[in-house]
């Protein structure tokens, strides 16, 4: 995924309750996130919320790869990251159980995107 700036007027600011220092425009360059998010589009993140929240879209580093997924947090701690393509088999969920949270590292979490 490319990261890059992205030009918006001041009421984007606002009105998503960011910083420009802390807003970052990522290319998507897969479809694992479905309908929702398709390759080409440009998805915005907001860096300073890096808190894993259940249900929330997070921009997450693993093993030196930027991937888009939301996140689910279970009863035992676990975090499931779900890509939300119905194509399981070419995008499948992951599944990090605590002891391997180290491995993970929140980079943003997603407030916008624009079709590409």
């Amino acid at each position: 995924m490319a990261v890059s700036h992205l030009i918006k007027e001041p009421g984007f600011f606002t009105k998503f309750k960011v910083t420009p220092e802390d807003a970052i425009a990522i290319y998507a360059d897969d479809d694992a996130m479905g309908d929702f998010i398709i390759n080409g589009d440009i998805m915005i993140f907001d860096t300073s919320r890096t808190v894993p929240r259940s249900g929330r879209i997070f921009a997450i580093e693993y093993l030196g790869k930027l991937q888009v997924r939301q996140l689910s947090i279970e009863a035992d701690g676990s975090w499931l990251l779900e890509g939300k393509n119905v194509n399981k088999e070419a995008y499948p969920d992951q599944r990090f159980p605590p002891e391997q949270l180290g491995l993970l590292r929140i980079c943003g979490e997603f407030i916008y995107r624009q079709g590409g």
